[in-house]
């Protein structure tokens, strides 16, 4: 038995424990928006895709997602990531989306005031669309 199978049992109430703390590992350290801002985002996307991996943040609602990604951009990342706009306005609350906004900006495919289109969530729509195909 785990340890926390047996806080649940002995208690009587599931444990719940924050994705953030599982293994105990801090998101990592906030966007330098100084100097090669390429290579400091592909550094940084690489070590925060870590953290999402290990800390289990795949199972957490987009809303839940969203916040730790935001609290751990810093400052002048968070400034870029309230200025994106979005073609679909409901996609700023969409994890994958914003994930890619971030990647369009800081790899220089997209500025701020480019209205964004997330193809992540274009995708899942087209592979819906091909799972509701009935062949006759």
């Amino acid at each position: 038995m785990t340890e926390n199978e047996a806080e649940s049992s002995a208690s009587g109430e599931p444990h719940v424990q924050s994705a953030g703390f599982r293994h105990h590992i801090s998101p990592p350290t906030p966007l330098n928006i100084r100097g090669d801002l390429t290579q400091r985002w592909r550094d940084r996307k690489q070590l925060w895709d870590g953290y999402y991996l290990v800390t289990g943040l795949a199972k957490e609602l987009d809303a839940y997602r969203l916040a730790v990604l935001v609290n751990s951009l810093g400052q002048k990342a968070l400034e870029t990531y309230n200025a994106l706009r979005f073609a679909d306005p409901a996609d700023k609350a969409r994890y994958e989306c914003v994930i890619e906004a971030l990647e369009n900006h800081f790899m220089g495919i997209a500025t701020r005031s480019t209205n964004v289109t997330c193809s992540v969530r274009e995708i899942k729509r087209s592979q819906s669309r091909l799972t509701n195909i009935t062949w006759r």
